[in-house]
């Protein structure tokens, strides 16, 4: 199966391809300006491929960057699901950068974006962060990270809102202790993305917190394997519908409360 598309040239569904990344990157730039135009609108976007947006000349590193240059905001991402959401401190950087990054976190914004979330009624259960490293750094012995963390739950606290931590990861999705919290604040972006999608497979969802509007989308990644084949599982692509029919308005009220 094939389809056409401009310069005569034809593509093969499941295939990466930097022209059609390229043309991908270019409706979701005007999805943008279209949602900010329509009253009560939110945004839905699909999986793509980093790669190929990249290879077709954009400097681009993920919808949720993209986001905040768009909006001029620092957008945080929250994985979320009724059961259990996961919010990663950092996002799509080298795990070599992670600890610099983390000391970077401004409190404020991650307050103020779990009380928009605690307003909207998404969670009723505790909330917990993570240590960055193996057994929460053992006292210092594994390293310092930790020592950050405490005073970002201190900050956090002094803004209304308590948080358990920072809890060793190894333990703290164990079903015991998960079942405790409605959200968990995670270091960084594979030590909240891996969990999730384990736990929730392809029900998740990815939305981007502290906009004006609503955006969501399926948390998982492109799945070139399943394209033409009848195979791929639309779950999480409809509970992004679900979601945002349901949600989007009352966000943009909400939002508009800060």
């Amino acid at each position: 199966m094939f389809f056409y598309l401009e310069k005569g040239k034809s593509y093969k569904p499941g295939t990466p391809d930097p022209y059609l990344a390229g043309r991908s990157y270019e409706y979701f730039i005007k999805a943008v300006a279209l949602v900010q135009y329509l009253q009560n609108a939110s945004l839905i976007t699909l999986p793509v491929s980093k790669e190929m947006i990249i290879q077709s000349g954009h400097d681009f590193y993920g919808h949720t960057e993209e986001l905040e240059r768009l909006f001029g905001k620092k957008t945080i991402m929250c994985m979320f699901h009724s059961e259990l959401s996961i919010i990663p401190m950092t996002n799509h950087i080298p795990l070599k950068n992670v600890p610099e990054a983390i000391k970077k976190i401004d409190g404020v914004t991650l307050s103020k974006a779990v009380l928009f979330l605690k307003k909207l009624s998404m969670f009723d259960k505790k909330i917990a962060m993570t240590g960055l490293n193996p057994h929460a750094g053992e006292h210092g012995k594994v390293g310092n990270e930790e020592e950050f963390l405490v005073q970002l739950i201190e900050q956090m606290k002094k803004s209304g809102i308590e948080v358990d931590g920072p809890i060793s990861a190894d333990g703290l999705f164990m079903p015991n202790n998960r079942r405790k919290y409605s959200l968990i604040i995670a270091a960084y972006h594979d030590q909240a993305l891996i969990p999730f999608k384990a736990l929730f497979g392809t029900s998740g969802l990815n939305i981007t917190l502290n906009l004006p509007i609503l955006r969501v989308s399926p948390a998982h990644g492109t799945a070139y394997e399943y394209a033409g084949k009848s195979e791929a599982d639309i779950q999480s692509v409809y509970n992004s519908l679900v979601f945002a029919m349901q949600t989007g308005e009352k966000w943009i009220k909400q939002y508009s409360y800060l």
